[in-house]
């Protein structure tokens, strides 16, 4: 059986609705439901909101039919809320997705963060040297996910979310009206709004008029002095009743005004596509029922205007009566043309769907696929395992056949073994599939629980977070023992060994190292890397660390529990003190010290030697706002420059979320509220 393709029009006066499904053999698409579900029959107020009106529309479309776990739902809505404009490229194909990403920050008229946005060329074929003619389209967040919350029970099922116009569009390219070598107008005439789809092969352009049949049952209303429905009757009886010609002289001004608003738009697009001539109207839309308004717009307009009489690669199937089908034809087009895009033969492949919306679907749609191929690769090793214990069985009765048999045993074992690991490899990816990202606000979160740590003393000018591998970060950690060392044997005066780490015989300082010193240990170890071999050195297990702090043992596992291999999430802060003459002592104990407290940290160090640094006071200024006690805009600020390495608590995840944005005791100073400021 085909998959069957719901379209759904989100219209201002109603929702309409159509099932269908694509016929390969006959290349056409077969309609089996057509349906329209009117608001003001379901005991909505006249004032309330298009969302409310959607919303009532859905609801009454998933109480009236059930659309099945494998079916596909698409979704149209009214081009005046789509933002949309073609605009021309170089000729450079190959990096067009580069360019319309720059032109879309400069074309789209909101953040581009705000807004869902697509793309496509007009033209399928472009001459060698010719610009690239683009259609840009975009819709706000807020509304696409206020939309998709409607939607909620067919989540899964929802592939498309198009522009109206441009479902039109697909419709009339699938039927071959859009190919036609005489330009065309259509105009699909809504409740509030009327879509001008000028169709000049291969190229098209559309723009959505705020006019449409309500401005018509205003006028009616506000003529005879009667409710909104009885309005609403007139016009719908207005051909049936003798008094049709009255009807079309009270509705005069306001066709008048819709010819004006046509003109204009079709004069714009004249400017740019000079020299092109119409002759014929396409007129689509529930308003055009209206008997005589086509008139109307054809004596304004001096164009020519026919309504769509049938469609050729549509067939109206049970239950759907085929004089029913075509009696709605004129209304249903939009919806329609969600169908030809659903089966994937729409030439505008334009979907307002948001990404992370449509990549949920997508690995939803495949996780049977995965599990299916690892419960049948899970099958294959056991029947490889009891086939190789079979074969060693029969081995085992025939034992004495000499040592080929051994070699045949042994080659089973290591298919049995190279088919195991194959095994848990793909049991690897799924569990990855499966695994829970951690949360995207987790750094917005971590980044003021560091910095509200250091002293106020401190300025980050670089703060940078990455994944390490758990054999890296030993490798680190192994690294930053050795620079300890170096540290002590610089502030003690101890030699520094040539192609070999200190030994156990170095003494521990009795204080850090002046700003001084550790710029003459980051010679020496500078030096130490120039002449060093490229193995790693060998630190021996034992020796006394700087600072007087106890002595530390090499381990082959990472440090807070880590098993090698472990993925860790780690940070580097780039800083600079004002504290220059405390040196090594001060960053170790009131920096390193007051991270290392934190309980989103596991470990911190200090990971480079220090240095001086010079900053202009000006600059001061324009980071701090005011230069520091005793200076002036054209002094140098001096300061002691060094790189911090922190290990973090990805698991104390929650227990960031519950402080908020209060500090932690081991945060605050005696003086008060703690906290660097950013340079």
């Amino acid at each position: 059986m085909a998959k069957e393709i719901w379209g759904l029009d989100l219209g201002e006066w109603s929702l309409k609705v159509v099932r269908g499904s694509y016929d390969k053999e006959k290349d056409n698409i077969r309609v089996s439901l057509y349906d329209e579900i009117r608001y003001r029959e379901l005991g909505l107020e006249e004032d309330v909101s298009s969302l409310e009106r959607f919303r009532a529309g859905l609801k009454a479309f998933g109480d009236k039919y059930q659309v099945a776990k494998g079916d596909i739902l698409c979704v149209a809505i009214s081009g005046s809320g789509v933002f949309s404009r073609f605009i021309n490229l170089p000729p450079v194909p190959d990096s067009i997705s580069e360019i319309i990403r720059y032109e879309a920050r400069q074309q789209i008229p909101f953040d581009i963060n705000e807004v869902v946005w697509d793309y496509q060329p007009v033209k399928e074929e472009y001459e060698p040297g010719e610009e690239i003619e683009v259609g840009l389209f975009a819709l706000k967040r807020e509304t696409i996910n206020e939309f998709i919350a409607m939607l909620e029970p067919w989540r899964l099922q929802v592939r498309v979310i198009q522009d109206g116009p441009l479902a039109l569009y697909n419709l009339l390219r699938f039927e071959g009206l859009a190919m036609a070598e005489e330009p065309l107008i259509v105009l699909d005439m809504g409740a509030r709004t009327t879509d001008v789809l000028v169709l000049n092969h291969p190229r098209f352009w559309i723009r959505s008029l705020i006019v449409g049949g309500d401005d018509i049952t205003e006028r009616l209303q506000s003529h005879f002095g009667v409710s909104r429905q009885e309005s609403e009757r007139i016009k719908a009886r207005a051909s049936e009743s003798a008094h049709e010609a009255q009807v079309l002289r009270v509705i005069r001004p306001v066709a008048a005004n819709m010819v004006s608003e046509i003109q204009r738009s079709l004069g714009y697009y004249k400017s740019m596509a000079r020299g092109v001539r119409f002759s014929k109207v396409l007129a689509l839309g529930s308003a055009f029922k209206l008997r005589g308004l086509d008139k109307l717009l054809a004596e304004g307009l001096q164009y020519e205007i026919e309504g769509l009489a049938e469609l050729k690669r549509f067939e109206a199937v049970p239950p759907l009566d085929d004089a029913d089908f075509k009696a709605h034809l004129a209304g249903a087009c939009t919806a329609l043309g969600l169908l030809v895009q659903g089966a994937g033969q729409g030439h505008m492949g334009i979907n307002l769907m948001p990404e992370e919306l449509s990549t949920a679907i997508e690995m939803s749609s495949k996780k049977p696929w995965l599990v299916g191929a690892a419960v049948g690769l899970v099958a294959i090793v056991l029947l490889l395992f009891v086939s190789e214990r079979l074969v060693a069985r029969e081995l085992g009765h025939a034992g004495g056949f000499g040592s080929g048999l051994a070699k045949q045993v042994a080659e089973l074992e290591n298919r049995y073994n190279s088919v195991n690991r194959g095994t848990q490899a793909v049991k690897d990816e799924l569990a990855v599939l499966t695994k829970p990202d951690i949360e995207r606000d987790l750094f917005m979160r971590l980044i003021p629980e560091i910095t509200r740590a250091l002293p106020p003393t401190i300025y980050v000018w670089n703060m940078q977070f990455y994944w390490m591998d758990g054999h890296r970060l030993l490798s680190m950690e192994n690294q930053r023992d050795y620079q300890e060392a170096l540290a002590t044997a610089a502030v003690s005066g101890a030699p520094i060994l040539r192609g070999a780490a200190p030994t156990s015989g170095l003494a521990a300082g009795s204080g850090g190292a002046s700003v001084a010193e550790s710029v003459r240990l980051e010679e020496l170890r500078q030096a130490e890397a120039e002449d060093q071999p490229t193995a790693a050195p060998q630190v021996p297990q034992t020796m006394p660390a700087a600072g007087g702090k106890a002595a530390f043992a090499l381990s082959t596992t990472p440090a807070a529990g880590g098993e090698a291999g472990e993925w860790r999430l780690v940070l580097t802060l780039d800083c600079e003190s004002t504290q220059i003459s405390k040196g090594r002592e001060y960053i170790q104990n009131e920096v390193v010290k007051s991270l290392g407290d934190l309980e989103i940290v596991d470990e911190a160090w200090l990971a480079s030697g220090l240095r001086n640094v010079h900053r202009r006071i000006l600059d001061w200024i324009e980071v701090t706002g005011a230069p520091p006690a005793g200076q002036t805009a054209g002094d140098v600020q001096e300061l002691v420059a060094f790189q911090l390495f922190v290990v973090l608590n990805t698991g104390g995840e929650a227990e960031v979320a519950t402080r908020g944005t209060s500090a932690s005791p081991a945060s605050r100073s005696a003086s008060g509220e703690r906290g660097p400021k950013t340079l």
